[in-house]
Formats: C-alpha cells, sequence, structure tokens
C-alpha cells in the first residue's frame, strides 16, 4: 500500500510539472522533484508506453518531454491534418533531425521496419514529409506547413 501510494505522488508530481512546463528536459524534472533517476526513467517510460507524453531528442543525451495534449494544439495543422501518434513522433524526429534516414527512424521510434514504411509512405502521399533519394538511401525532411 505504501509503495502505490509512493508510486502514485511521483506520477502526480511529474505530470504536473510536464505539463505546467512543456519540453522541460529530464534533468530539469529530476532536479525539480529531486526524484531518483531510475524512478523518473521508469516513470517517463511508462507514460510513453501508454501514449500519454511524448519524448523528443535534443542534443546528445537530453531529452525533451511534452504531455501530449499540451504539445499538439488541436488547432494546430499536423492535428487537423489527421497524423496518428506514430506519425507525430516520426514528424518530431524528422524535424530535429533532417536528412535521417528510415532504418534510424525505427531504431527512435522502436517500432518494426514495416510500420516505419507504412507511416513513412502515408506522411509523403498527405505531403507533411518529404524523401530525397541519394543512390540507394532515402533520407526525410519536413515540408512546412504554411
Amino acid at each position: 500500500m505504501g509503495k502505490k501510494q509512493n508510486r502514485n505522488a511521483w506520477e502526480q508530481k511529474i505530470i504536473k510539472i510536464i505539463t505546467k512546463y512543456p519540453g522541460i528536459y529530464f534533468r530539469q524534472i529530476q532536479k525539480t522533484l529531486n526524484i531518483p533517476v531510475g524512478t523518473l526513467t521508469h516513470h517517463l517510460q511508462s507514460f510513453e508506453k501508454q501514449e500519454k507524453i511524448i519524448s523528443t531528442k535534443h542534443k546528445h543525451f537530453d531529452y525533451k518531454y511534452y504531455w501530449i495534449k499540451e504539445q499538439y494544439n488541436y488547432q494546430h495543422p499536423l492535428i487537423q491534418s489527421g497524423l496518428s501518434h506514430t506519425e507525430l513522433k516520426i514528424y518530431n524526429i524528422i524535424k530535429n533531425i533532417p536528412g535521417i534516414i528510415q532504418k534510424q527512424i525505427t531504431v527512435k521510434i522502436k517500432k518494426s521496419q514495416s510500420v516505419t514504411s507504412y507511416h513513412l509512405s502515408k506522411m509523403r502521399k498527405n505531403k507533411t514529409v518529404r524523401c530525397r533519394k541519394v543512390g540507394k538511401t532515402k533520407t526525410y525532411y519536413t515540408i512546412k506547413k504554411q
């Protein structure tokens, strides 16, 4: 009973800080809440699996976290274009790493190659991303929405 209450307390605190500060870094959450790194990592991974939050890699090893409802305003053109959660993750990865190849995207979203290929194809058709072929390699870029 004590562990469950403690877990729920951490979850509430993490949710509160991510919704209050969209795009907050992992270390900022950890220092602000004075939460052990392993505990924070566990909860953030759990929230991502439940598709409650999304993370984007920033610079080398630092991640920014967004509560999905906070990051994606429903008036945003990408939401109105009908992108799925996986497609929003792919879009953010391509936006942060222009010229990324499909294999790298597959690793980052932790899905199969066929799932990644399906979503990239769909995103190319609805003109959310574009692809440039260099030899046998396809690199992906976002298309600016106006």
